[in-house]
């Protein structure tokens, strides 16, 4: 948990230095922060994980069986982790952001999400809020990455920056 808490600083002071915005990224880092203790244990259950774990890794079959693939980068990580990645990978993929969020419903994709917390935690309950806080913690990650990587770029991705940060800003 105290390892969330620190990851949370330092992503939210990262796109400070990037974007400013002071006010927003230290508010979304203090309700972060706050909910940890109340969401996580003090010890984050670990377990391996995919590393990537996103759609594009997911095989169903017509009988309904699902294969999940490329596992060839596992490493242990808080449970929360891959999940939160997945959700990620599902909600803001490049035409979503593009479009704005138009390219899938807000209620397609939260039918799609509860459809896959569901499967993946039963027959127990689903921690909704401990999935959100990695999912938030991971949002904040990317989104660094993205500024940091395509700030100085061309035409093109600065363009497209614009159009993930909007995004990404209600997203979070």
């Amino acid at each position: 948990r105290d390892g969330f808490a620190d990851a949370a600083e330092r992503f939210t002071e990262g796109l400070i230095q990037q974007l400013g915005h002071h006010s927003f990224f230290q508010g979304i880092c203090r309700q972060l922060v706050a909910a940890a203790p109340k969401y996580l244990r003090e010890e984050v259950p670990s377990v391996v994980v995919h590393g990537d774990f996103a759609p594009r890794n997911i095989l169903v079959a017509n009988n309904s069986r699902v294969t999940v693939f490329d596992t060839q980068r596992r490493w242990r990580a808080p449970l929360y982790e891959d999940l939160a990645y997945f959700l990620m990978s599902l909600k803001t993929p490049g035409p979503q952001v593009r479009s704005q969020g138009s390219l899938f419903s807000s209620r397609q994709l939260a039918a799609w999400e509860s459809q896959f917390l569901s499967a993946y935690f039963h027959p127990g309950p689903v921690p909704l809020s401990a999935v959100r806080l990695y999912e938030c913690l991971l949002t904040l990650e990317w989104w660094a990455a993205i500024n940091f990587r395509q700030s100085a770029g061309t035409l093109t991705q600065r363009t497209s920056l614009a159009l993930s940060n909007r995004y990404l800003s209600r997203y979070v």
